[in-house]
């Protein structure tokens, strides 16, 4: 058996699990519990038969992986945020005042 993944990574190691299952290539998922009952290193061994084929999924997988932190891993300035939930919030409260005096207008 040869080891064709190694990772903290719980999703990754989810994802490439499936996606070997869907390739028909046996392995061997491993878990290494350090941590009391949680898992914080994933391996999978697969047979020296399917590892050329193991590696290049993988390195597919690593390399779209890459590319989605770089895409999404930027960090957002709530600013903009809190500035529309204060309008929205002014705006209640205007619309809850104008209520409050149009009961009170006589009629």
């Amino acid at each position: 058996m040869v080891s064709v993944f190694n990772s903290d990574d719980f999703v990754t190691f989810e994802l490439i699990k499936k996606i070997l299952r869907e390739k028909h290539i046996q392995f061997i998922p491993k878990g290494d519990n350090t941590k009391g009952m949680k898992y914080v290193r994933f391996e999978i061994f697969v047979s020296a038969e399917y590892a050329a084929r193991a590696t290049e999924i993988i390195q597919d997988i690593n390399e779209n992986n890459r590319n989605s932190q770089d895409k999404f891993g930027k960090k957002h300035n709530p600013v903009i945020g809190y500035i529309v939930i204060g309008i929205i919030l002014l705006i209640v409260v205007l619309l809850f005042a104008l209520g409050l005096w149009i009961q009170e207008a006589p009629q």
